[in-house]
């Protein structure tokens, strides 16, 4: 009986250990002893520094403190072509003073994301985050490169779109958050000492000028967004910055001068105070461009309409450098 324990046990252990090294993504091997390496100073630039301009109004970019998040993939391969191997990643509230040891031999992969006043965009526990990839996952700010061993920085790639928001502690792929990606790609520490990444931005912008909203509430829907929700004694216009879907396409993008844009589905409904009746204004998908606000110019007009029924006329204008999208809504009154 003992005998047949311990062989079950050795069987769970070895198809265990299967699973898990099936699922894994390669790591770089621990460099020989006596092996040579080179110190590299990283850098960040491009868009996060100055100003870029969406809209007329410059959007000022923050300066960097101890509420931001930066995070730091680093990938090796032996040559131009090859497959990439996890080498070493980070976490940091700063981006100053980033230092690390890569390996003679190799060419060498940056990936970098940032995200302004992230510990208050984003789900925190102490001095720890919620990864906006893995569900129940809980990173570690860091503040320090560590070598990797096995591939578990799920938590912590800096392509992955998924957010946890703090505000609901729900996860979003467009959320209302300012965003920055770059990358750097077959880096050769033999050649230069230091590597530059040139961070750009990763969003857009959403306003809704609302006419006409004397009772019930509107609501502005984006898949993988946060409802907007303007109510009749609202005293604000909303304005919101959006994630792009995809973070990490806006960099490839940029170096090819080309424009970025996502389609995204876009409802946008009336409902009445009570709750009973809702119009439709819009629902279909429309594209979003990068670095530029989208203007909803929404007008409501309370007037008799047959029941059920909506008179809406859709316009498209330009206003100055940004995109406009104005409806016309007649909201229809209950038959009597």
């Amino acid at each position: 009986m003992k005998n047949r324990l311990i062989s079950f046990l050795l069987w769970l252990f070895a198809v265990v250990s299967w699973t898990a090294c099936s699922r894994e993504v390669p790591v770089a091997e621990s460099p020989e002893e006596g092996a040579r390496q080179y110190k590299v100073t990283l850098s960040l630039a491009g868009e996060i520094t100055g100003t870029v301009d969406i809209d007329q109004e410059p959007l000022s970019k923050a300066e960097g403190g101890a509420d931001d998040l930066y995070v730091i993939n680093v990938y090796s391969k032996e040559s131009a072509g090859a497959a990439n191997r996890l080498y070493a990643y980070g976490t940091f509230d700063h981006a100053s003073g980033l230092n690390l040891s890569l390996d003679e031999g190799y060419l060498y992969e940056f990936r970098v994301t940032y995200i302004p006043d992230a510990r208050e965009a984003l789900n925190w526990i102490n001095d720890s985050v919620y990864s906006w990839q893995l569900e129940n996952y809980q990173g570690t700010l860091m503040n320090r490169f560590v070598r990797a061993t096995s591939y578990d920085d799920g938590g912590f790639d800096a392509t992955a779109g998924r957010i946890f928001r703090k505000a609901d502690g729900l996860s979003y792929y467009r959320p209302h958050i300012d965003r920055y990606y770059g990358e750097v790609t077959d880096f050769d520490p033999a050649v230069s000492a230091s590597v530059t990444v040139n961070l750009y931005r990763a969003v857009f912008g959403v306003r809704l000028n609302i006419t006409g909203l004397t009772e019930g509430s509107l609501t502005f829907a984006m898949a993988d967004a946060p409802d907007i929700v303007v109510r009749a004694d609202s005293l604000y216009t909303p304005e919101v910055v959006c994630q792009f879907y995809y973070p990490d396409r806006v960099a490839e993008a940029v170096a090819d001068g080309e424009e970025y844009t996502e389609n995204a589905w876009t409802t946008i409904e009336w409902t009445n105070d009570a709750g009973d009746r809702t119009v439709t204004l819009h629902n279909y998908t429309l594209t979003y461009t990068r670095v530029k606000r989208s203007i909803f110019n929404i007008t409501l007009e309370q007037g008799v309409a047959t029941k059920g029924g909506v008179n809406l006329q859709v316009e498209t204008e330009d206003v100055l450098d940004e995109e406009a999208q104005s409806f016309h809504g007649t909201i229809p009154v209950a038959a009597e």
